[in-house]
Order: structure tokens, then sequence, then C-alpha cells
């Protein structure tokens, strides 16, 4: 049997004039603006990271990457995808799915939402149909919706084995009760009869 845990992610940049944008691993070349962050800001491999540490009651992104980190200045976040699998095999899990919605008002994320999926799968070592990426624009409200900002949530289901199974439990009980029964009866058929004694 196995265990399966639910985790939520999320993470939001602001954007900046003539800064690059890349989300889930795929560069947009001729958006105007993009995150002026350590790494490259990529809101989904954020997002994604978050909710799988919360799956796994392992803190959240921060935790595994601090924003300071010297070695990830400009780094591609999407490779931080394959650099948390230690964190899933500490804790004996796997990814099940993962679902993630991107808002932006002006990115277009269907037409390259197949290649954020394959970046994704491919840094997890798992089937591209476990992961769904859809965009939403938000309607014009808030900073997403008013090109301030993008934002991603991703909510990611684990499994992992079922190391608390109450079955075991019961299993050892039975022994017991069984084991107890054998000696008592062993016992009774060692008395010495007393029968036609009065």
């Amino acid at each position: 049997m196995t265990t399966r845990r639910t985790g939520w992610g999320y993470d939001i940049h602001r954007l900046e004039a003539d800064h690059p944008l890349v989300l889930g691993g795929v560069p947009f070349p001729d958006s105007p603006a993009g995150f002026n962050t350590h790494s490259d800001g990529d809101v989904v491999a954020h997002a994604i990271i978050d909710a799988l540490a919360g799956a796994l009651a392992a803190g959240s992104l921060g935790d595994h990457f601090p924003e300071d980190a010297p070695e990830d200045q400009d780094a591609r976040s999407i490779d931080f995808l394959t650099r948390f699998l230690p964190v899933l095999r500490a804790h004996h899990a796997t990814v099940v799915n993962l679902d993630c919605t991107i808002f932006a008002s002006e990115a277009r994320i269907a037409p390259v939402a197949a290649r954020m999926r394959a970046n994704i799968a491919e840094r997890l070592g798992i089937p591209m149909e476990a992961v769904n990426v859809k965009g939403k624009t938000n309607d014009g409200f808030g900073p997403e919706g008013q090109g301030q900002a993008i934002s991603a949530v991703v909510i990611a289901v684990t499994a992992s084995p079922n190391e608390g199974n109450p079955r075991r439990g019961n299993g050892l009980l039975s022994a017991l009760i069984l084991g107890g029964s054998a000696v008592a009866l062993a016992a009774v058929a060692l008395m010495p009869s007393h029968r036609g004694v009065r």
C-alpha cells in the first residue's frame, strides 16, 4: 500500500523592462519585460518545488534554494527540479502528478505548454502525461492581469510506501493471541486427569 500526499506551491515575481522572461524552462524572447531576480526567476519551477516540499512536509522553496546562494546566480530554475530529486528519494516519495497554473496577461501559455510539460517531466523523471500546464490572464485584475507581475500556482501529488500500515499491527496482535492460545492448550493437556475422583 502507498500513501498519497498533496502539496500546494506558489511564486510571483514583478515584471521589469529589458529583463529575460523564462517560464517552465521556456524562454519568451519577444517579451518586453521579465524577471530581475537572482536566478532566472522561473515562477513555474519555483512553485513546483514549493508544492513538492509541501507534500513532503519538507519546508518551502527557500529552505532548499535560498535566494542569495552564490552558486545559483543566473541559474536556470528548471534545473532546480533535478537537484530536488534527492529530497524526494530521502522521503521514499515519487511524483504522481503536477497541475500548474500560470497567471500572466501578456505571455501566451497555450502555444508552449507542451514544451513546458516536457521540460518538467524530463527533469523529474516522470511521464509527460503526469504534468499539466495551463495559463490564465486574470482578466485585467491584480498585478498579473495588469501586466505588472507573473505568478504560478502548483498542486503536487506524491506517493510513498505506507510504513504505518495498521494491518501489520493487527497481524502481530493476532500472532500473539494465537500463540497464547497454543500455550494455554498445551498447559491443559499436561494437567493430570481427575475424572472419577471426588
